[in-house]
């Protein structure tokens, strides 16, 4: 069982939080059933796939400013929730690395960083600068470090350093005047250090400095006498320390010092008698210590100590009943323990644990990701959910949950016990279940319990025999339930039971006679249902029903009267229902009606004007399929869905959604799998076993997360510090940098450093100057590139926030300079403005100017428009259609077709200049006609990108690129040969699915560099393919919110439309139309081609 698994009592949480140690001593004294679940925590793992440098991670530190830092046996690795940024040794660089073995890193004061390596002495570490400074052994020298293996490192209250080697004992270092003292072992000397390998350091809350060596024991030095205290092991002393070979200490909160030893387990030693207690690993004991060779020791913000081990996996101690827990790598399980060896761990500023192992990389275990319990499917054990597909759900007077599900037929869970009953069909039993698909559960007045099965009919359960009786549809017995797909049960205030099958409509039952009165849907009679597809049944306060459908919508019955009401979807009047499909009904106990659909959203029934007030994914809620409405005891709506469950404040209209990410079951759930206890516990089901708990005990992500720029890139690459860089300290550290205007393309990254679910961290910027507003950006576009600013002074601002969408109020901020050329300095300028003024009499000539302006822009626009194909090319095979928009009067997109070989090739190419107007206008005419010249001495389109890209070095200013992508269309057979310089990957479709060309070699612009050999790539293409070339400004089309259009979209719109009958010139004016749809009249910033090619039949 799992700790995410966990069955709770119903007494174990019903109204406050029971801290973790006595809820696992609750589940040890309740029963091993209980207990087994805590064995299985939920980890997730990061190693090499994720960007770690290697998978042996020896330390881990979290900085001041809340990036954390992973000591790996190859490389340090600075990790900021996304990303790692790895530092290592450069040959012949001193101020890099000493070595890429790291064992220990500690942050002083001050901000620095020193590490200890394997073999290259320490290092220090200027965050600001990103240089290191290395301090080694040096033979014959006092005043330097006495060893080159450093395994810890520890600042002491008057901000020195003291470091153990692994040979050398323990040197103190005074990082302000660079001065060692040597602490080591003296064999003549019994007030010396016990041993010169230290492996372990603790400075205690006393100043005390203990020291754990490989094969003496442990040390207590006290810096004011320098007295060392020696605790050895002495097999005739019961009370000293297990084991000689320490290798982790730490200090708890009452000042008691415990030792990781290897081979002699934990040790805790009574500061007043001196004497030892060991805690072993005992074969015959299931709550001891997993393994005796300790690694590593932590207690985290919880108080829970944590124990790292050589092979025995990860222990948590619970230290007031001396309990161990063990959590172990599962090869079958991917969330377990990433490796059994345990070397580091530590918890970050969030509470987040971080446990490095062997080979396994790092696990991160997050408590916020247990807010919602998981019951699922043990394959391993009887004793658990048999199927994991849950599409009902029942809490009983007796505190049994009953579950329904799709093929393991009807379950139950004793929560007092944790016990698993599984009832299955069998077809030879008569008083068995009648199939395994349960839809609805439902225990009456009598305590007795009905069960609805999709096509097995209605079933009454004896609890004590375990004997079911079957109702099933008899089309020769018109007083049988009218169809054998039950849906929902009722009993109504006067006891009456209603039955919602999904043919069969509506049913009163008498359980008494077993006698089934039929509502069906009549097409002439207003007065009957208006569906015989009933999907869910409540009773309003005066005792008339309300009847949800599954595609007519919600009906309102009165059995006294037998008359209906109707209450349809009106695409005509918003206050009507938002859809015809009702999955779920809830009144709220202040007598509200909520109605759940199936692509609706939510509705709330106004019964005095008798509308509908909907709330939908553009309000925020997760997902518009509702599978269920559950009201916490707050007033707050829980709502299941297709993307997770959402949590509804219905007085402010804010929800907070829930996803997988947060221990959801899966992001899909079912309908009917819904239930709540008196106590508010909550339930929901899903396509991965099914999720329990307490609203109120629900966390929330209260850490404000530090906000930090991270990166600025000029022209596409990070700027260097120091030097003649405009960078002198590190871009987080940087309020001011200054460029010139021949840097005026770059890009900025920035981080919110909150390590819960990263991938959920939101952002918002502006770069003061050019943006009126905050832009919104979520956790995958955390780089903003900015281009062609004009000369001047600008702020960039943005802010951050946590999973939870906790905000960072103070935005990381970074003033950009950009200074002018000198035509557009103050004194150029004043000698500009007295010649105007010289010239002012001569206005009529600057009309003139300004005609011919126009003309000119005339003459470059129709010079533009004569590059581009009148219309689309017949090609045998093939179907092609293209378009071109410049964003102003002239722009730098081009497209055009031509042959090669002798027409054995036909040949897409479409370009996009960088910059607008007359100038990206020009070079887009130089550009199409170069490409013409190359092309007809050319064999292969790559051969014709790597001829062009020289003259374009040459021949273009430096600011001006190309972006290029050719396609060649052999004539002979369907096959694609192409090349792409920098244009947005063309996309695929191939029966339904797109994907991207991505190609090989070089991808830079023509004429960002003079030299570059162009590589061509080739596609084999099917009948019915569908290939789509762009520019940027496509993909980078803005709406009034602010937001791109994105790749993204255009391969959704791609996939939702259905190619196989539409021309190529159909697809081009359906692209264009939805982002033009999007933008909604929103004012370009870029030209916009592209180009269709489907593979049509020869």
């Amino acid at each position: 069982m799992q700790f995410g698994l966990l069955m709770r009592t119903h007494h174990d949480y019903t109204r406050s939080r029971i801290p973790f140690g006595i809820l696992c001593l609750f589940l040890f004294l309740s029963g091993n059933r209980a207990d087994a679940q805590l064995s299985y925590l939920k980890f997730e793992t990061l190693s090499l796939e994720h960007g770690l440098s290697q998978s042996s991670v020896r330390c881990i530190h979290q900085d001041r400013r809340g990036f954390i830092w992973f000591g790996t046996e190859d490389g340090l690795n600075r990790y900021d929730g996304y990303t790692f940024s790895v530092f290592k040794p450069v040959p012949n660089d001193p101020k890099t690395l000493s070595s890429s073995f790291i064992r220990a890193i500690t942050e002083d004061a001050d901000g620095i960083l020193w590490i200890g390596t394997n073999g290259g002495g320490f290092n220090r570490f200027d965050p600001t600068t990103e240089r290191f400074r290395r301090y080694t052994a040096q033979p014959g020298d006092e005043n330097s470090l006495s060893h080159n293996y450093v395994w810890a490192i520890q600042e002491d209250r008057h901000g020195k350093l003291w470091i153990g080697t692994d040979g050398g004992g323990v040197d103190m270092f005074d990082p302000l005047t660079e001065s060692f003292v040597h602490f080591r072992h003296d064999p003549e000397d019994a007030g010396s250090l016990s041993s010169n390998s230290v492996i372990a350091l603790l400075v205690d809350s006393r100043g005390w400095i203990w020291i754990g060596t490989r094969d003496g024991g442990l040390n207590c030095l006290d810096p004011e006498s320098g007295r060392i205290t020696r605790h050895m092991n002495d097999a005739r002393n019961p009370g000293s320390i297990s084991s000689n070979d320490v290798r982790a200490i730490i200090e708890d909160g009452k000042g008691n010092i415990w030792a990781g030893t290897f081979g002699g387990g934990l040790n805790t030693l009574d500061m007043r008698s001196g004497k030892w207690k060991a805690f072993c690993s005992q074969e015959d004991s299931r709550y001891c210590l997993s393994n005796n060779y300790i690694y590593s020791l932590m207690i985290d913000s919880r108080g829970s100590m944590w124990i790292g081990t050589n092979g025995g996996g990860l222990n948590r101690f619970i230290r007031q009943k001396g309990l161990f827990l063990c959590y172990r790598h599962d090869s079958e399980k991917p969330q377990s323990l990433s490796n059994n060896i345990t070397f580091s761990m530590y918890e970050d500023a969030s509470g987040v644990l971080w446990f490095g192992s062997e080979f396994g990389g790092l696990s991160k275990l997050d408590y916020l990701r247990y807010n919602f319990h998981h019951y699922r499917s043990d394959p391993d054990s009887a004793n658990s959910l048999n199927d994991n597909s849950v599409w009902a759900l029942c809490m009983d007077s007796d505190n049994m949950l009953w579950i329904g599900t799709r093929i393991g037929g009807l379950n139950s869970l004793d929560r007092a016990t944790g016990n698993f009953r599984h009832f299955l069909a069998d077809p030879d039993n008569p008083h068995a279940l009648s199939t395994s698909h349960i839809r609805c559960i439902f225990e009456d007045s009598r305590k007795v319990l009905w069960v609805g099965t999709d096509g097995g009919g209605l079933h009454r359960l004896d609890r004590k025999t375990g004997r079911f009786t079957r109702y099933m549809h008899d089309p020769d017995d018109p007083t049988s339930i009218s169809g054998n797909r039950v849906y929902c049960i009722l009993e109504d205030s006067r006891g009456r039971y209603w039955i919602g099958t999904r043919t069969g409509g509506l049913n009163l039952f008498d359980p008494e006679t077993g006698r089934f009165r039929h509502y069906r849907h009549e097409p002439n009679n207003p007065q009957s249902v208006s569906n015989d597809f009933v999907y869910v049944v409540r009773e309003q306060h005066e005792g008339k029903l309300w009847v949800g459908t599954f595609a007519g919508g919600l009906n309102l019955f009165d059995p006294a009267t037998g008359r209906w009401k109707h209450y349809r979807s009106d695409t005509d009047d918003p206050s009507s229902l938002s859809s015809d499909c009702v999955l779920s009904l809830s009144q709220t106990s202040e007598g509200e009606l909520w109605v759940g659909t199936g692509g609706g959203g939510i509705n709330k029934f106004d019964a005095e004007s008798e509308t509908f007030q909907c709330w939908d994914e553009r309000d925020g809620l997760a997902n518009n399929v509702v599978y269920s409405l559950l009201e916490d005891r707050k007033g707050r709506l829980w709502i299941s869905t297709n993307q997770g469950i959402s949590r509804f404040n219905s007085r402010t209209g804010e929800f907070r959604n829930y996803t997988s990410l947060d221990g959801l079951q899966s992001n899909e759930f079912n309908g009917g799998a819904y239930a709540s206890t008196h106590s508010g516990e909550m339930f929901f089901g899903g396509i991965n076993g099914f999720n329990a708990f307490y609203p109120e005990n629900v966390l929330e992500n209260s850490f404000v997360p530090p906000v930090y720029i991270t990166d600025i890139k000029v022209f596409n690459s990070s700027l260097p510090i120091g030097g003649d860089s405009p960078l002198q300290r590190h871009i987080s550290e940087t309020d001011e940098i200054v460029l010139s205007y021949t840097q005026d393309v770059f890009s900025i990254d920035f981080v919110a450093l909150n390590y819960t679910v990263p991938t959920k961290n939101k952002y918002r910027f502006m770069l003061e100057g050019v943006d009126e507003d905050w832009i919104s950006a979520d956790a995958e576009h955390r780089r903003v590139p900015y281009m062609n600013l004009a000369p001047g002074t600008y702020v960039f601002k943005v802010m951050g926030s946590n999973n939870d969408g906790v905000w960072n109020p103070v935005p990381a901020t970074l003033r950009i300079v950009i200074t002018p050329p000198f035509w557009q300095t103050w004194w150029f300028q004043s000698i500009v403005v007295l010649m105007i003024i010289a010239i002012g009499y001569l206005w009529v000539q600057r009309r003139l100017r300004t005609v011919r302006m126009k003309t000119e822009l005339q003459a470059a626009h129709d010079a533009q428009m004569s590059i581009m194909p009148q219309g689309d090319p017949q090609v045998p095979g093939y179907d092609i259609s293209g378009a071109c928009s410049p964003a102003h009067e002239v722009g730098g997109d081009f497209f055009d077709y031509f042959h090669m070989r002798d027409d054995e090739l036909f040949c897409v190419a479409v370009g996009d200049v960088s910059g607008k107007a007359m100038n990206s206008a020009m070079t887009a005419v130089l550009s199409s006609g170069m490409l013409y010249a190359h092309a007809a001495k050319s064999r292969s389109v790559g051969d014709i990108m790597s001829s062009l890209n020289g003259p374009m070095y040459r021949k273009t200013d430096r600011k001006m690129f190309t972006a290029l992508c050719l396609f060649a269309l052999h004539c002979d057979r369907e096959v694609l040969s192409f090349t792409n310089a920098g244009l947005p990957l063309p996309l695929l479709k191939r029966e339904g699915t797109v994907s991207t060309l991505t190609g090989t070699g070089p991808r830079l612009p023509l004429g960002s560099t003079e030299h570059i050999a162009y590589e061509e790539s080739q596609q084999t293409l099917e009948h019915g393919d569908v290939l789509v070339i762009c520019t940027d400004g496509l993909s980078e089309a803005i709406n009034s919110n602010r937001e791109f259009y994105g790749m993204e979209r255009l391969q959704d719109l791609l996939e939702r439309m259905d190619t196989t009958t539409m021309k190529a010139s159909t697809i081009k004016n359906r692209i264009l139309e939805d982002v033009q749809g999007f933008t909604n009249g929103s004012s370009r910033h870029d030209d916009m081609t592209v180009v269709v090619v489907k593979v049509a039949s020869r």
